[in-house]
């Protein structure tokens, strides 16, 4: 699939959606997720954070974060194994 078509009708998908969750995991978060993420945020979709490994960063002073603060503040639930994910959906 063209990247671009597959990014576009992700968009598309998330500007329809009642709710989005967002596989966070790696050490980077995947390409595009911030971007759906605040597409969704925008539209006040309910978004969830998967990370089943969660691995925080700090600055020095500074509280421990998630490494996409914008996805900390924006995801309502922060998930860690398939079982809350599965209860996160049935709500």
């Amino acid at each position: 699939m063209d990247p671009v078509a597959g990014a576009l009708a992700d968009l598309t998908a998330v500007c329809s959606a009642a709710r989005l969750l967002a596989d966070v995991s790696g050490p980077e978060t995947p390409s595009g997720a911030a971007l759906l993420i605040g597409a969704a945020a925008a539209r006040g979709v309910r978004i969830a954070a998967f990370q089943p490994r969660p691995s925080f960063t700090h600055a020095h002073g500074r509280e421990p974060n998630w490494r996409n603060l914008m996805i900390q503040y924006a995801a309502e639930a922060h998930l860690d194994h398939g079982e809350a994910v599965s209860s996160w959906l049935a709500a």
